[in-house]
Protein backbone atom coordinates (compact mmCIF):
# COMPACT_ATOMS: atom_id res chain seq x y z
CA UNK A 1 0.00 0.00 0.00
CA UNK A 2 0.95 3.30 -0.63
CA UNK A 3 0.96 7.07 0.41
CA UNK A 4 1.15 10.69 -0.58
CA UNK A 5 4.42 13.01 0.17
CA UNK A 6 5.22 15.11 2.60
CA UNK A 7 8.76 15.93 3.95
CA UNK A 8 10.69 13.38 6.30
CA UNK A 9 11.93 13.62 9.56
CA UNK A 10 15.37 13.70 9.79
CA UNK A 11 16.54 9.91 11.18
CA UNK A 12 20.61 9.30 11.35
CA UNK A 13 22.07 5.81 11.03
CA UNK A 14 24.36 5.71 13.16
CA UNK A 15 26.28 3.02 10.67
CA UNK A 16 26.26 4.92 7.69
CA UNK A 17 29.83 7.30 7.33
CA UNK A 18 27.74 9.97 7.15
CA UNK A 19 25.36 9.66 9.60
CA UNK A 20 22.65 8.35 7.10
CA UNK A 21 22.57 9.82 3.82
CA UNK A 22 19.15 9.23 2.42
CA UNK A 23 19.62 11.29 -1.22
CA UNK A 24 17.47 14.09 -1.87
CA UNK A 25 14.11 12.33 -2.04
CA UNK A 26 11.50 12.83 0.08
CA UNK A 27 9.54 9.81 1.13
CA UNK A 28 5.92 8.89 0.96
CA UNK A 29 4.21 9.56 4.37
CA UNK A 30 0.14 8.35 3.83
CA UNK A 31 0.06 4.66 3.34
CA UNK A 32 -2.41 3.64 0.27
CA UNK A 33 -4.12 0.27 -0.18
CA UNK A 34 -3.94 -1.53 -3.42
CA UNK A 35 -6.90 -3.48 -4.21
CA UNK A 36 -8.59 -5.37 -7.22
CA UNK A 37 -11.62 -6.61 -8.86
CA UNK A 38 -11.85 -10.36 -9.68
CA UNK A 39 -11.99 -11.47 -13.24
CA UNK A 40 -12.67 -14.74 -14.80
CA UNK A 41 -9.83 -16.79 -14.92
CA UNK A 42 -7.61 -19.06 -13.38
CA UNK A 43 -3.54 -19.34 -13.23
CA UNK A 44 -1.88 -20.92 -16.24
CA UNK A 45 1.39 -23.63 -15.86
CA UNK A 46 4.47 -23.94 -17.45
CA UNK A 47 6.32 -21.71 -19.92
CA UNK A 48 4.56 -18.85 -18.78
CA UNK A 49 1.33 -19.85 -20.88
CA UNK A 50 -2.19 -18.68 -19.49
CA UNK A 51 -5.57 -20.39 -20.42
CA UNK A 52 -8.93 -18.30 -19.54
CA UNK A 53 -11.43 -20.60 -17.90
CA UNK A 54 -13.90 -20.14 -14.90
CA UNK A 55 -12.82 -18.33 -11.80
CA UNK A 56 -10.74 -20.47 -8.44
CA UNK A 57 -12.92 -21.79 -5.84
CA UNK A 58 -12.30 -20.09 -2.73
CA UNK A 59 -9.77 -22.05 -0.50
CA UNK A 60 -8.30 -24.08 -3.19
CA UNK A 61 -4.94 -23.72 -5.13
CA UNK A 62 -4.82 -22.57 -9.17
CA UNK A 63 -3.58 -25.66 -11.11
CA UNK A 64 0.18 -25.59 -10.84
CA UNK A 65 2.62 -27.86 -12.91
CA UNK A 66 6.34 -28.81 -11.86
CA UNK A 67 7.55 -25.79 -13.53
CA UNK A 68 7.07 -22.15 -12.95
CA UNK A 69 3.99 -20.44 -12.82
CA UNK A 70 3.12 -17.71 -14.30
CA UNK A 71 0.27 -14.20 -13.13
CA UNK A 72 -0.63 -11.38 -15.06
CA UNK A 73 -2.70 -8.38 -13.89
CA UNK A 74 -5.38 -9.44 -16.51
CA UNK A 75 -5.65 -12.35 -14.70
CA UNK A 76 -6.20 -11.01 -11.36
CA UNK A 77 -7.60 -7.46 -11.84
CA UNK A 78 -10.90 -6.09 -14.13
CA UNK A 79 -12.62 -2.83 -14.00
CA UNK A 80 -15.98 -3.63 -12.07
CA UNK A 81 -19.08 -2.67 -14.64
CA UNK A 82 -20.88 -1.81 -11.44
CA UNK A 83 -19.11 -1.20 -8.11
CA UNK A 84 -18.34 -3.89 -6.22
CA UNK A 85 -17.38 -3.81 -2.14
CA UNK A 86 -15.13 -5.99 -0.83
CA UNK A 87 -14.90 -6.93 2.98
CA UNK A 88 -11.02 -7.35 5.03
CA UNK A 89 -10.21 -8.14 8.65
CA UNK A 90 -7.41 -7.95 10.79
CA UNK A 91 -6.62 -8.32 14.09
CA UNK A 92 -8.21 -6.42 17.53
CA UNK A 93 -11.76 -5.99 15.51
CA UNK A 94 -10.53 -4.23 12.75
CA UNK A 95 -12.02 -3.99 9.30
CA UNK A 96 -11.99 -2.37 6.02
CA UNK A 97 -14.28 -2.23 3.60
CA UNK A 98 -12.83 -1.83 0.10
CA UNK A 99 -15.11 -0.01 -2.64
CA UNK A 100 -13.77 -0.78 -6.05
CA UNK A 101 -15.45 1.52 -9.13
CA UNK A 102 -14.51 3.00 -12.92
CA UNK A 103 -13.32 6.63 -12.93
CA UNK A 104 -14.65 9.53 -14.74
CA UNK A 105 -12.43 10.45 -17.32
CA UNK A 106 -11.27 14.24 -16.65
CA UNK A 107 -8.30 16.73 -17.53
CA UNK A 108 -6.02 14.31 -15.58
CA UNK A 109 -7.61 11.11 -15.30
CA UNK A 110 -7.98 9.27 -18.73
CA UNK A 111 -10.60 6.96 -20.03
CA UNK A 112 -10.80 3.54 -18.64
CA UNK A 113 -9.29 4.23 -15.19
CA UNK A 114 -10.57 3.08 -11.80
CA UNK A 115 -11.22 4.34 -8.16
CA UNK A 116 -10.12 2.78 -5.17
CA UNK A 117 -11.90 3.69 -1.90
CA UNK A 118 -11.13 2.60 1.60
CA UNK A 119 -13.10 3.04 4.84
CA UNK A 120 -11.88 1.27 8.02
CA UNK A 121 -13.65 0.50 11.12
CA UNK A 122 -13.04 -0.79 14.17
CA UNK A 123 -15.19 -2.75 16.82
CA UNK A 124 -13.19 -1.75 19.81
CA UNK A 125 -12.10 1.94 18.88
CA UNK A 126 -15.11 4.14 16.98
CA UNK A 127 -12.03 6.45 14.77
CA UNK A 128 -10.37 2.96 14.10
CA UNK A 129 -6.97 4.31 15.24
CA UNK A 130 -4.92 1.57 14.84
CA UNK A 131 -6.58 -0.30 11.84
CA UNK A 132 -5.06 -0.66 8.68
CA UNK A 133 -5.85 1.56 6.10
CA UNK A 134 -3.22 4.00 7.53
CA UNK A 135 -2.76 2.71 11.06
CA UNK A 136 -1.76 5.27 13.38
CA UNK A 137 -4.43 7.97 11.99
CA UNK A 138 -7.82 8.07 13.13
CA UNK A 139 -10.59 7.95 10.75
CA UNK A 140 -8.70 7.85 8.14
CA UNK A 141 -10.34 7.63 4.06
CA UNK A 142 -8.49 7.24 1.05
CA UNK A 143 -10.19 7.30 -2.92
CA UNK A 144 -6.84 6.45 -5.14
CA UNK A 145 -6.93 6.49 -9.16
CA UNK A 146 -5.21 3.36 -11.08
CA UNK A 147 -4.80 4.19 -14.58
CA UNK A 148 -4.35 0.95 -17.14
CA UNK A 149 -1.02 0.70 -18.50
CA UNK A 150 -0.13 -0.34 -22.27
CA UNK A 151 1.79 -3.49 -21.00
CA UNK A 152 -1.38 -4.37 -19.06
CA UNK A 153 -0.11 -3.13 -15.75
CA UNK A 154 -2.05 -0.68 -13.33
CA UNK A 155 -0.36 2.35 -11.57
CA UNK A 156 -1.81 4.71 -9.34
CA UNK A 157 -1.74 8.06 -10.66
CA UNK A 158 -4.28 10.44 -8.35
CA UNK A 159 -5.08 10.24 -4.77
CA UNK A 160 -7.87 11.74 -2.66
CA UNK A 161 -7.03 11.96 1.57
CA UNK A 162 -9.64 12.43 4.02
CA UNK A 163 -7.97 12.79 7.79
CA UNK A 164 -10.86 14.27 9.16
CA UNK A 165 -9.07 14.44 12.67
CA UNK A 166 -6.13 15.66 10.69
CA UNK A 167 -2.66 13.84 11.56
CA UNK A 168 0.43 13.95 13.20
CA UNK A 169 2.44 14.65 9.95
CA UNK A 170 -0.02 16.61 8.73
CA UNK A 171 1.61 19.79 8.66
CA UNK A 172 -0.77 23.08 9.18
CA UNK A 173 -3.13 20.81 10.32
CA UNK A 174 -4.59 19.97 6.94
CA UNK A 175 -7.48 17.11 6.50
CA UNK A 176 -7.53 17.07 2.96
CA UNK A 177 -4.84 16.58 0.55
CA UNK A 178 -5.32 15.66 -3.29
CA UNK A 179 -1.77 14.40 -5.15
CA UNK A 180 -1.44 13.88 -8.90
CA UNK A 181 1.72 11.63 -9.81
CA UNK A 182 4.02 11.62 -12.60
CA UNK A 183 7.21 10.17 -14.17
CA UNK A 184 10.57 11.45 -13.47
CA UNK A 185 11.71 10.98 -17.05
CA UNK A 186 13.67 7.60 -16.61
CA UNK A 187 11.64 5.50 -19.01
CA UNK A 188 9.94 3.41 -16.47
CA UNK A 189 5.75 4.14 -15.32
CA UNK A 190 5.83 5.38 -11.56
CA UNK A 191 3.84 3.67 -8.77
CA UNK A 192 2.84 0.08 -10.27
CA UNK A 193 0.31 -1.14 -7.73
CA UNK A 194 -0.44 -4.16 -10.12
CA UNK A 195 2.65 -5.75 -12.62
CA UNK A 196 1.85 -6.49 -15.61
CA UNK A 197 2.88 -10.09 -15.00
CA UNK A 198 5.20 -12.24 -12.09
CA UNK A 199 6.65 -15.49 -12.46
CA UNK A 200 7.71 -18.11 -9.60
CA UNK A 201 11.35 -18.30 -8.83
CA UNK A 202 11.63 -14.85 -10.40
CA UNK A 203 11.69 -12.13 -8.58
CA UNK A 204 11.57 -8.83 -11.19
CA UNK A 205 13.01 -5.26 -8.98
CA UNK A 206 12.40 -2.27 -10.31
CA UNK A 207 13.89 0.92 -8.86
CA UNK A 208 12.25 4.50 -9.77
CA UNK A 209 10.87 7.42 -8.39
CA UNK A 210 7.88 9.74 -8.97
CA UNK A 211 6.59 13.09 -8.98
CA UNK A 212 4.13 13.89 -6.36
CA UNK A 213 2.26 16.91 -6.50
CA UNK A 214 0.35 17.46 -3.33
CA UNK A 215 -2.48 20.18 -3.46
CA UNK A 216 -3.83 20.20 0.70
CA UNK A 217 -6.55 22.18 2.75
CA UNK A 218 -9.20 21.99 5.40
CA UNK A 219 -12.23 22.26 2.74
CA UNK A 220 -13.12 18.98 1.27
CA UNK A 221 -13.04 21.52 -1.93
CA UNK A 222 -9.01 20.39 -1.85
CA UNK A 223 -10.32 16.85 -3.08
CA UNK A 224 -10.35 16.62 -7.27
CA UNK A 225 -10.02 14.31 -9.99
CA UNK A 226 -8.54 17.17 -12.10
CA UNK A 227 -5.47 18.14 -12.40
CA UNK A 228 -3.47 20.09 -9.80
CA UNK A 229 -0.01 20.19 -11.29
CA UNK A 230 1.06 24.07 -11.14
CA UNK A 231 -0.72 24.42 -8.16
CA UNK A 232 1.53 23.06 -5.76
CA UNK A 233 5.51 22.52 -5.81
CA UNK A 234 6.24 18.58 -6.68
CA UNK A 235 8.40 16.58 -4.53
CA UNK A 236 10.46 13.36 -5.65
CA UNK A 237 9.79 10.21 -4.22
CA UNK A 238 11.85 6.74 -4.56
CA UNK A 239 10.14 3.79 -5.10
CA UNK A 240 11.56 0.05 -5.39
CA UNK A 241 9.00 -2.85 -6.32
CA UNK A 242 9.55 -6.64 -6.45
CA UNK A 243 6.74 -8.36 -8.39
CA UNK A 244 6.86 -12.56 -7.91
CA UNK A 245 4.64 -15.46 -7.45
CA UNK A 246 4.25 -16.73 -4.00
CA UNK A 247 2.02 -19.54 -2.07
CA UNK A 248 -0.48 -17.34 0.01
CA UNK A 249 -3.01 -18.17 2.72
CA UNK A 250 -5.80 -16.21 3.04
CA UNK A 251 -9.88 -17.00 4.21
CA UNK A 252 -10.85 -16.55 0.83
CA UNK A 253 -8.22 -18.62 -1.06
CA UNK A 254 -4.80 -20.84 -0.93
CA UNK A 255 -2.24 -21.32 -3.22
CA UNK A 256 0.09 -19.43 -5.64
CA UNK A 257 -0.65 -15.97 -5.79
CA UNK A 258 0.50 -12.61 -7.06
CA UNK A 259 3.09 -10.85 -5.00
CA UNK A 260 4.57 -7.02 -4.77
CA UNK A 261 6.64 -5.76 -1.97
CA UNK A 262 6.47 -1.82 -2.03
CA UNK A 263 9.22 0.73 -0.13
CA UNK A 264 8.52 3.96 -0.60
CA UNK A 265 10.70 7.06 0.76
CA UNK A 266 14.08 7.04 2.12
CA UNK A 267 14.41 2.89 2.22
CA UNK A 268 18.19 2.23 1.19
CA UNK A 269 21.45 4.07 1.53
CA UNK A 270 23.00 5.10 -1.93
CA UNK A 271 25.14 1.39 -2.42
CA UNK A 272 21.46 -0.10 -2.42
CA UNK A 273 21.68 -1.62 1.33
CA UNK A 274 18.64 -1.82 2.97
CA UNK A 275 17.93 1.34 6.27
CA UNK A 276 15.28 0.25 7.89
CA UNK A 277 14.36 3.76 8.25
CA UNK A 278 11.25 5.63 10.42
CA UNK A 279 10.29 7.03 7.02
CA UNK A 280 10.39 3.83 4.99
CA UNK A 281 7.16 3.03 4.17
CA UNK A 282 7.43 -1.05 3.05
CA UNK A 283 4.86 -3.18 2.54
CA UNK A 284 3.35 -6.46 0.66
CA UNK A 285 0.49 -7.30 -1.38
CA UNK A 286 -0.74 -10.57 -2.87
CA UNK A 287 -3.24 -11.23 -5.98
CA UNK A 288 -5.51 -14.62 -6.30
CA UNK A 289 -6.27 -15.75 -10.00
CA UNK A 290 -10.09 -15.09 -10.13
CA UNK A 291 -10.25 -13.57 -6.77
CA UNK A 292 -7.76 -10.15 -6.89
CA UNK A 293 -6.53 -8.56 -3.57
CA UNK A 294 -6.75 -10.87 -1.00
CA UNK A 295 -4.58 -10.08 2.05
CA UNK A 296 -1.87 -7.01 2.47
CA UNK A 297 0.70 -7.64 5.21
CA UNK A 298 2.54 -4.49 6.74
CA UNK A 299 6.37 -3.57 7.64
CA UNK A 300 5.51 0.08 8.80
CA UNK A 301 2.75 2.63 10.02
CA UNK A 302 1.01 5.46 8.35
CA UNK A 303 3.56 7.76 9.13
CA UNK A 304 6.60 5.49 8.52
CA UNK A 305 7.39 4.18 12.06
CA UNK A 306 8.62 0.86 11.77
CA UNK A 307 6.55 -1.62 13.82
CA UNK A 308 9.54 -3.54 14.73
CA UNK A 309 13.09 -2.40 15.26
CA UNK A 310 15.13 -4.42 12.39
CA UNK A 311 11.84 -3.45 10.19
CA UNK A 312 10.70 -7.32 9.64
CA UNK A 313 7.13 -7.89 9.23
CA UNK A 314 4.66 -7.67 12.01
CA UNK A 315 1.41 -9.20 11.40
CA UNK A 316 -0.95 -7.06 13.52
CA UNK A 317 -1.95 -4.73 10.89
CA UNK A 318 -2.40 -7.08 8.27
CA UNK A 319 -5.59 -7.56 6.59
CA UNK A 320 -7.43 -10.34 4.21
CA UNK A 321 -10.44 -11.41 3.17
Amino acid sequence: MQRASVAPRPVADQNHPDGGHYDSEKPAALRFISAVLACLFVVGCGGGSMSPTKATPPNSAPPQSAGTITITAAQVFQVPATPTTWHFTGQNGCTMDLLVSAAPSTNFVPAGSMTWTADKHSTTDPNATNCYWNPGTPKAHAQIVLAHQPDGSFSIIASLITFPLSCNFCTGGWTYMTQDVTPVGDGKTPYIIIPASATSGTPTTVDTSYVGYNLTGTDSSTLTMDSVIGLVAPVTVHLRTTATVENVSAPSYTGAALALEIWEGPCFRDDGSYFAAPQCNHEKSFYAPGLAYIKNITFSKGDGELLLPDGSHDPIYDIER
